[in-house]
């Protein structure tokens, strides 16, 4: 049944669907008309130059692998960009785009897909564009523009956004209605506490995602692993024997560089193994349609964060909902991995509060075997690893990896006497991370808390 909601005539604003009109939504009208009578709120449309949506036409083929950082709806989380699937796109083209030139401290809003996702651009790049399905900030000078990210991730926030999408097949937010977005004015103090709580929060996961990067590396150099500046190029030659034996006759398998992964691994200080002679390759499978009305927690690859080896979200359903694809059983302490090459990056522990969770089954669930999870993960996340699941996967419609494959896959040998640096540090990035979470959370509870008491 179609939703009906009955209002008076000269509550008629912008639109005519009854959904905009609903009691819940109605109530955010009112509740932002007394934060404007009691502290004062700004649109959006005040606190920024312009609101735009990012580059209509782009081809994937107009990647780069360095230059401007291409922002799109996936990488937007927690009030941040993530690193693990950055694109780039060419100066030039950017150049060609410059009105969606935006800087370090502007925020983007996704607009469809995950719709009301927000993010802070961070200073690590001085140029960023985005695409179309991202609507781009560009503040002000002098606006906290932490605070104005962190309201719009709080629940008033959201039923904003939730409210101002279009209600048509394929719901999106437009740009008249963003710039109508009303943000509350709090006093100086309570406005520096948010600034401060998003600041550290965003400090504390940067860190924890650079120092995961740094221990996947210090583990290559332990094993006496140097990556070269820049990877073999050339002609693909290969004799008949060597074809014959890979099983495989496309150009890409027969790359130098693949070799020259390989070679790195095999030629490691404490030679190497094979993914089978480390971990078991789980095939723990259940059918949630099963039992229809149970819940269950489904992890998806886009709920894992390949920046931080973590699992970031999750969705939780009834066993009828669940997608054909939740299948696969997590335990604690596995360690899952995406079978699509071009998804290398997406790996994470699954953490105590996952257990008994259910994957996709585009993860391989390992279960480490005489290792730590943590250096298993350290030992994916490694180039010359990734570089093989490239290679085999070369071919494939997918980009992906059978079993099989993925269990003959080599990684250096790590002895146990070096484990425990590396176990510290991932101890240490993971305890910053929960740190990261912990503070960006409380700052969105301080924001509705401040609402809910300036009006009772």
């Amino acid at each position: 049944m179609s939703p009906v909601s009955i209002i008076q005539y000269g509550q008629l604003r912008d639109r005519m669907d009854a959904i905009y009109y609903s009691q819940a939504f109605l109530q955010v009208e009112k509740d932002l008309d007394t934060l404007a009578r009691n502290t004062g709120v700004k649109s959006i449309a005040d606190l920024t130059k312009w609101v735009r949506k990012g580059i209509f036409y782009i081809l994937k083929e107009e990647y780069v692998d360095d230059g401007i950082p291409f922002v799109r709806v996936a990488d937007i989380k927690r009030l941040t960009v993530g690193k693990d699937k950055i694109t780039y796109i060419s100066t030039e083209k950017h150049n060609e785009e410059i009105k969606t030139e935006l800087a370090p401290n502007d925020l983007l809003l996704s607009k469809s897909g995950t719709i009301g996702q927000v993010a802070i651009l961070p200073n690590t790049h001085k140029k960023w564009n985005f695409s179309q399905d991202v609507i781009g900030l560009k503040m002000k000078k002098g606006v906290r523009f932490r605070y104005v990210a962190a309201f719009l991730a709080s629940k008033l926030g959201q039923l904003q956004i939730m409210r101002i999408k279009s209600q048509i097949v394929q719901s999106h937010i437009t740009l008249p209605f963003t710039r109508k977005l009303r943000i509350p004015i709090p006093p100086d103090s309570f406005e520096t506490e948010i600034n401060s709580l998003v600041k550290e929060s965003l400090e504390k996961g940067e860190s924890s995602r650079n120092l995961l990067a740094e221990t996947a590396n210090k583990l290559l150099a332990l094993v006496d692993i140097v990556l070269p500046d820049a990877w073999s190029t050339g002609s693909r030659v290969s004799d008949y024997s060597t074809f014959k034996t890979s099983d495989n006759f496309s150009a890409e398998y027969h790359a130098p560089a693949y070799k020259e992964a390989c070679d790195l691994i095999t030629k490691s200080r404490y030679g190497s193994r094979r993914i089978c002679d480390i971990a078991k390759i789980s095939n723990a499978k259940v059918q949630p349609k099963d039992n229809p009305n149970n819940k269950i927690r489904y992890v998806s690859l886009s709920d894992v964060s390949g920046s931080t080896g973590t699992i970031d979200t999750f969705t939780e359903l009834l066993g009828h909902e669940a997608p054909s694809r939740a299948r696969m059983v997590l335990r604690a302490g596995d360690v899952i991995v995406s079978y699509l090459s071009g998804s290398a990056d997406t790996s994470a522990i699954v953490p105590p509060e996952h257990d008994n969770s259910i994957g996709s089954t585009g993860f391989f669930v390992l279960k480490p075997k005489g290792l730590p999870s943590e250096v298993l993960l350290l030992l994916v996340r490694t180039i010359p690893f990734k570089m093989q699941m490239y290679q085999k996967s070369t071919g494939s419609i997918m980009k992906s990896l059978s079993n099989d494959l993925f269990s003959n896959l080599q990684v250096p040998e790590v002895p146990k006497t070096l484990h425990q640096d590396l176990i510290q540090n991932i101890t240490t990035a993971m305890t910053d991370l929960q740190r990261s979470k912990f503070l960006l959370s409380h700052a969105i509870t301080r924001i509705d808390d401040w609402i809910l008491s300036e009006t009772k």
